[in-house]
């Protein structure tokens, strides 16, 4: 069972992290720290407002990934960014219980989304969901 980390939670629901997506959030921070605190605010709005607080610059559908070997299951990954920092936290949206998973994180360099980044979100939201259904 994977553990997250808790980064923000509200009346609507909560953003949870993986580990290596917490490690991708430290990597591009790096002696930056107000780009740590706008990724905080992203989270703790979502986590207050839900996916209605955002426009389709700042939560952006990243299209959806095929996981899960021979029982593919295709994933919807979203990417929470903030206009005019470069970083996108990419992850999954359990709606049912108002869940931002985030599966990584990257420094926004280019138009394109790294789809290694889209694989390792869509990864552990897969993950996520499984967990839950096991529970």
């Amino acid at each position: 069972m994977t553990e997250y980390v808790l980064i923000a939670e509200g009346s609507y629901g909560k953003v949870l992290a993986t580990t290596n997506a917490m490690n991708d959030i430290v990597d591009v921070c790096k002696g930056n720290p107000s780009l740590r605190k706008a990724i905080q605010k992203k989270c703790e709005l979502f986590a207050e407002e839900g996916q209605t607080a955002f426009n389709h610059k700042t939560l952006r559908s990243e299209g959806k990934r095929q996981v899960g070997g021979k029982l593919a299951k295709k994933i919807q990954v979203w990417a929470i960014s903030h206009t005019g920092k470069q970083y996108r936290l990419y992850g999954g949206i359990d709606t049912t219980e108002g869940v931002f998973v985030a599966g990584s994180c990257d420094k926004k360099q280019q138009d394109a989304a790294d789809q290694a980044m889209l694989d390792r979100a869509a990864e552990a939201f897969h993950e996520y969901m499984e967990d839950k259904k096991g529970k």
